[in-house]
């Protein structure tokens, strides 16, 4: 069952189509792939503020508290992508049910693209950290709604398996 605010929904039923955002999160922190660049602070992905002056210790916000290392935010979403899930059948039962229901997966297809140090991106990333294992969670969102709430949650899982080449890096998770 998916869970969208009321504001979500209002802007769905308005005609609007959501954006789709791809993290990826391992032990080092957490990226976001979009077909743009998803924006700094949005969709629930806030980052840590620093410690330099610019803001007052009133309590108003507490240190870290619903923050993540966002590491990367690139336009790397390609087409192509699909999730696949299955339904519980209608009749013969929750045991038949049991036995016909499939986990969710997801194949997504990034772009392996140039960095300013002449690196590949994933390229880079698999060189020095875990791709296979690392969680992936799709999350629609529209542009201008900031909490994490204010998107709908569509897939949570784990790489199961990757291929990476010079132009792409395709990814296929399982549900959690």
């Amino acid at each position: 069952m998916y869970r969208a605010s009321a504001v979500f929904l209002e802007r769905l039923r308005a005609g609007e189509n959501p954006l789709l955002v791809v993290a990826l999160s391992n032990a080092a922190g957490t990226r976001l792939y979009g077909t743009s660049a998803p924006p700094p602070d949005a969709f629930g992905w806030v980052e840590p503020k620093m410690a330099d002056g610019s803001g007052t210790a009133g309590g108003a916000v507490m240190a870290g508290y619903g923050t993540a290392a966002v590491l990367a935010r690139r336009g790397a979403l390609r087409g192509g992508g699909r999730i696949n899930e299955t339904l519980t059948p209608q009749r013969g039962g929750l045991a038949g049910s049991l036995g016909s229901q499939e986990a969710g997966r997801l194949t997504a297809r990034l772009s392996n693209g140039m960095e300013a140090e002449g690196t590949r991106h994933f390229s880079r990333m698999a060189a020095a950290e875990n791709i296979l294992g690392a969680e992936v969670l799709v999350r629609a969102v529209f542009p201008g709604l900031t909490g994490r709430e204010d998107g709908l949650d569509r897939f949570r899982g784990r790489v199961r398996r990757y291929r990476l080449s010079r132009e792409e890096l395709v990814i296929e998770a399982r549900a959690v």
